[in-house]
């Protein structure tokens, strides 16, 4: 396995735990549905962790149009780690389902990142001047 693969394995493996977390919480402070109506749950072929690294990695990658990434990279040079791919028009669609966790995910590594530096400051403090200064620069 290369560096690539890896780091694909990497990004995927904390995608899919959050995702997993994500949906056990939703369950759980969800409303049940009535029993007299049918819901339609069918799976589907990529789920939505499969989804979100998907665009992880057309974000991260030198590609400009999402079409042409999943069309001409993804569906040919990708089929090893996704498998099951679906349509393009069918990966549109469940992009929607997939935005709710990864705006999320988003928003929780921000506040990480936020949270990191406001411990840093706390700790230049204690270490002098130049510390803060410094800290309060990358802040803003």
């Amino acid at each position: 396995m290369n560096t690539q693969q890896a780091n694909l394995m990497e990004i995927f493996y904390i995608i899919d735990e959050f995702c997993k977390s994500f949906d056990q919480t939703i369950k759980k402070h969800s409303l049940s549905a009535d029993a007299n109506k049918k819901t339609r749950n069918k799976k589907s072929k990529l789920s939505p962790s499969e989804v979100i690294t998907i665009l992880v990695l057309f974000h991260t990658g030198g590609y400009r149009n999402l079409k042409h990434f999943y069309l001409f990279y993804v569906s040919k040079h990708m089929t090893k780690e996704f498998p099951t791919q679906v349509s393009y028009n069918r990966f549109v669609e469940l992009q929607k389902k997939a935005m709710l966790p990864m705006t999320i995910a988003a928003w929780l590594n921000v506040l990480e990142f936020h949270l990191l530096i406001q411990l840093k400051l706390q700790s230049a403090k204690t270490k002098g001047l130049k510390g803060i200064k410094y800290f309060r620069e990358l802040q803003q």
